[in-house]
């Protein structure tokens, strides 16, 4: 039976080369390594939430679209919506 090797991405390949070598330096010692945070709750983005006016940061999935969100829930955005059809 032939054995499939799995492709590693290039980020997890030199990863497991930066941890043998820390793990030959160290003699076989196991070194978890903590991956760097790319953010934390400090700096990410705030906007105020057109309908209920509390503030709200920012979220992955609205990467693409921030500059379009403008209420911090879908409860607020069908409160705006109703509020909006109303007027």
């Amino acid at each position: 039976m032939a054995t499939i090797a799995r492709r590693l991405s290039p980020a997890r390949w030199r990863a497991q080369i930066v941890r043998r070598s820390l793990a030959k330096s160290c003699g076989g010692a196991h070194i978890p390594l903590m991956p760097d945070k790319r953010y934390t709750k400090s700096n990410l983005p705030e906007k105020i939430c057109a309908a209920c006016g509390r503030p709200f940061a920012w979220r992955k999935k609205w990467a693409r679209d921030w500059d379009n969100v403008k209420t911090c829930s879908e409860r607020c955005k069908g409160d705006l919506r109703a509020r909006n059809r109303s007027a």
